[in-house]
């Protein structure tokens, strides 16, 4: 049985008068039996990180009615701004209606970037009995104006320590609140939601707190649930632990009984998985420079894995060569170490920017190579500069597909001296329209359904980002002329067995339909 500690409903809920009861059947098809609901990213006039009081009335509003409709299924957490001078109220009204704890999302510091106002409403949120659940990241850039990082929540604990505190997303970026966790109170919590699912995350953490201080919670409707129960369910963790982590935390804190288990499945759509699920089309040997605690991955290592897990055939780049002036010599290397086994074909890593391009190119032609990967993101160079297309049209020339990336990892918290920029979908559109007949593999990326590709490129998108959001793959898969998937893990950033399972479950379970 699960509850999940982190729900908002979707942008749109003011047309949806049912979609409590949506979210009650979707969770359901995953084992999550009760959720807590703020409406936080409804939208509708008056929303985004400053929302005003007459946003905030029909939000609460919406929810209190979607939790009344659904008894022990739906539980309304009650969303303030601490800014607006009328919170009080707010938070009356909504206690009013049963709210069973408050929400507090950006809104927390004011125009001189104080946090007294948000402590009052701590100060009433232990009058009322109620646990405050918080929006906290810590971000490579700057924070958004009126957002708090994992320091500034720490702070408050020690200020209020009678007010129970749920830290959402781990912080933000997990990595560097490692060693600020323990500058918390004995009053903080922590949910997992948001993100995707990071292997080796849960397992870092619980280092530093016990099982007991962790929720499980999904950040839906912008997360897929099952791709944040993948947090819990793949982490090398004891049974005990995942049962505290998946239901008894939360309703010890919010005081809720345990879920009534289903009656029946939940019915389900099933639509059928792209082509080619023993393959996978995004993942990487070597070691990631800037996470030096996962250990290095060469290709007998990442063979015996795929084997383990019943892929046949995995078409890497190794991250040495991604992050290395001398791609030459580090190719060369990985195309040796990949003709000792079967399953690992080399990609040849490229960068068009380099002095040498010309020589790599070479290199990655002359036979032994499945293909080329090159990324504008990583390397920081236009996709549809000219300059760059004699690659692809040698590359068309000798039939060797290209893998394009359009980054790996989760930019938002990347090391802060490494270099990426955006690449557009216009970028890719202009660059699509002029490349040469050739296979083209897009990773990385999470294009519109109604993205348009010219006929004459055998070209399709990892389903990898889809995943992580709820419906994402089904809704794809469901468009006509839509772009086609193919399968890609994201090793090692993700587990390999992560993406297969929650992009398997959206389409056999036709998630959201």
């Amino acid at each position: 049985m699960i509850i999940d500690s982190h729900v908002h409903f979707a942008v749109g809920y003011e047309q949806m008068p049912g979609q409590g009861a949506l979210l009650v059947r979707e969770a359901g098809k995953y084992g999550i039996g009760a959720q807590l609901v703020s409406n936080v990213i409804g939208g509708g006039p008056g929303g985004g990180p400053f929302p005003t009081a007459e946003y905030l009335r029909r939000a609460n509003d919406y929810t209190a009615g979607q939790a009344r409709q659904n008894p022990g299924r739906i539980y309304y957490q009650v969303y303030l701004n601490p800014q607006l001078p009328n919170w009080r109220e707010e938070l009356a009204r909504g206690l009013s209606q049963g709210a069973i704890g408050i929400k507090l999302w950006i809104a927390l510091k004011n125009e001189q970037g104080g946090l007294e106002e948000t402590g009052a409403v701590l100060e009433a949120a232990v009058a009322a009995r109620k646990p405050v659940l918080f929006h906290v990241y810590n971000r490579t850039d700057e924070n958004y104006p009126g957002e708090i990082d994992i320091a500034e929540l720490a702070w408050l604990s020690r200020q209020y320590p009678d007010c129970r505190m749920i830290a959402g997303h781990l912080g933000g970026n997990w990595r560097e609140s490692l060693g600020m966790y323990k500058y918390c109170g004995e009053n903080v919590f922590f949910d997992l939601c948001g993100g995707y699912p990071e292997d080796g995350m849960l397992e870092s953490v619980l280092q530093e707190f016990p099982a007991e201080k962790i929720l499980y919670g999904s950040d839906a409707r912008g997360r897929s649930y099952l791709s944040q129960i993948q947090k819990v369910s793949l982490a090398d963790i004891s049974a005990e632990q995942r049962e505290l982590i998946f239901w008894r935390n939360t309703a010890r804190l919010y005081g809720l009984p345990e879920p009534q288990p289903w009656e029946a499945p939940m019915p389900g759509n099933p639509l059928p998985l792209p082509p080619g699920a023993d393959e996978d089309h995004y993942c990487f040997c070597g070691r990631y420079p800037f996470n030096l605690a996962h250990p290095e991955v060469r290709p007998a290592g990442l063979a015996k894995m795929l084997a383990e897990n019943g892929i046949k055939a995995a078409y890497a780049a190794d991250l040495n060569g991604i992050f290395s002036t001398d791609l030459l010599e580090l190719n060369q290397q990985f195309r040796q170490e990949c003709a000792a086994g079967k399953t690992v074909h080399p990609l040849a890593v490229i960068n068009p920017h380099a002095h040498n391009c010309q020589a790599v190119l070479e290199e990655a032609l002359s036979g032994g190579y499945a293909g080329v990967w090159l990324s504008p993101v990583r390397h920081c160079w236009r996709l549809d500069d000219s300059r760059y297309q004699f690659v692809f049209q040698r590359c068309a020339a000798a039939g060797r597909p290209v893998y394009i990336n359009f980054g790996f990892d989760d930019v938002r918290f990347r090391q802060a001296t490494l270099r990426t920029r955006d690449c557009s979908a216009e970028e890719l559109q202009n660059f699509l329209a002029a490349a040469p007949a050739n296979r083209y593999i897009l990773q990385g990326t999470r294009l519109s359904p109604t993205f348009q590709v010219p006929p004459h490129l055998n070209c399709a998108m990892t389903l990898t980002h889809l995943s992580d959001s709820d419906g994402a793959v089904a809704d794809h898969c469901l468009q006509p002329g839509s772009l086609p998937l193919c399968w890609g893990s994201e090793f090692p950033f993700r587990d390999l067995r992560q993406v297969r399972a929650a992009a398997a479950a959206q389409l056999q379970l036709n998630d959201c339909r």
